[in-house]
Formats: structure tokens, C-alpha cells, sequence
């Protein structure tokens, strides 16, 4: 554990909570971005852009347990099927989704477990690389699936996670 050799001076502590960086903004510009010392959870990358953009705010941006990941349903067609996971696996291309979808804000996670944990590892970058369409098409036709036979399936996502 590491420890603050600044001694604490603040008598006054208070909490607020927003749901959005938006209401955060409004609620501290009608009583001055001073009295605001943390923001935390997740915001969105182009808040986290305008935040570090402004003269009036400091940016620290530490590693959290918070992590984004592909979950295919196991228990339903095709994802039951472990190869087809192992295909999915080969054919995402992390560092592609870091740089356009979060900006380059995040790292790309290779594992279930999020760095920073003790148990973290970088098995599947290990095992199935970035992007690996060649293992990917490899392990595909091993179950059928060719350019005339695509593998189809939904992609869901939450546009507010």
C-alpha cells in the first residue's frame, strides 16, 4: 500500500454524484470548478479529451479495474462452439478498437482479468496475437466455415456503457 506523506488539511468533505460528464460540468461551472478535487469512474474518451484540453483541470488517469471485452453467449448457436470463440479471439485487432473507439486512452486488454490485478495475464495475446486473420480463417474452416460459408452472427453493444 502506498503512503501520502501530505498531511490532510480539508475540514469540509462533500460528495456528488452525476450520471454524465455533462451534469457534472453544469453542476460544478454554477459553483466554480475549484471545489471539485475527483472525478471518477469511467467518462467517455472525447470527455476525457475536453477535460484534459482545459486550463482549469487536472488530469490523472490511473489503471482501474474497469474493463471492456467481447462476451459471446456460450450457451447459444454459434458461440457454443469453443473454436468459434478462439476465432473471434484471433481475429480482433486491439490496439485498432484502443485507437478509434477510446482514442488511445486505454490499453489493449488480453485477458479476462484487468491489469493491475495480481492474476493478471496476456494469455490470449500470447495464444491468438492482433488481428490474426490467418489463424482466425485457420480455425474457421476447421468447422466449415469458408468464404462461400461465412460465419454470421449479431454484434450487440450498449451505447451508454
Amino acid at each position: 500500500m502506498q503512503k501520502f506523506k501530505t498531511k490532510i488539511t480539508t475540514r469540509e468533505i462533500g460528495f456528488n454524484m452525476q450520471d454524465t460528464l455533462t451534469e457534472l460540468t453544469k453542476y460544478y461551472e454554477t459553483i466554480n470548478f475549484q471545489k471539485l478535487d475527483v472525478a471518477f469512474k469511467s467518462f467517455n474518451p472525447s470527455d476525457i479529451a475536453d477535460l484534459e484540453k482545459s486550463d482549469k483541470i487536472k488530469t490523472v488517469i490511473g489503471q482501474g479495474p474497469y474493463i471492456r471485452y467481447i462476451c459471446p453467449v456460450h450457451a447459444r448457436e454459434p458461440f457454443n462452439n469453443k473454436v468459434l470463440r478462439q476465432a473471434l479471439a484471433a481475429a480482433v485487432n486491439r490496439p485498432d478498437f484502443i485507437k478509434k473507439v477510446f482514442l488511445g486512452q486505454n490499453a489493449p486488454l488480453y485477458s479476462q482479468v484487468p491489469m493491475g490485478m495480481w492474476t493478471h495475464t496476456d494469455n490470449f495475446k500470447e495464444v491468438y496475437g492482433d488481428g490474426n486473420i490467418e489463424k482466425a480463417q485457420e480455425l474457421l474452416a476447421s468447422q466449415g466455415y469458408t468464404e462461400d460459408n461465412p460465419l454470421e452472427f449479431d454484434l450487440w453493444y450498449t451505447p451508454a456503457h
